[in-house]
């Protein structure tokens, strides 16, 4: 599966990072099989522009988006839907 490409807002952040040599600080693409697991886990499937962005960058790595922002993972999108649904389900 091939990934569209992300808004314009998206390509301005990664140029930017390209520009100082910060590209590596993102994390590398999921794969559609992280995708497939998280949607498993999850019973639903994640919202199309996540599932777009993951199969960019699965999560932050390292880069935080300013103030504090960051990109959650396959894994951790699993882990935080745990946290708050715990005993609820």
């Amino acid at each position: 599966m091939e990934p569209a490409p992300l808004g314009g807002p998206w390509q301005r952040v990664e140029r930017w990072l390209e520009e100082r040599g910060r590209a590596r600080d993102l994390a590398p693409p999921a794969t559609p099989a992280d995708l497939a697991r998280a949607e498993e886990q999850l019973g639903t499937g994640l919202h199309p522009d996540h599932a777009l962005l993951l199969l960019g960058h699965n999560g932050s790595g390292s880069f935080c988006l300013p103030p504090l922002y960051g990109i959650v993972s396959t894994d951790e999108v699993v882990t935080v839907w745990r946290s708050k649904t715990k005993g609820r389900r």
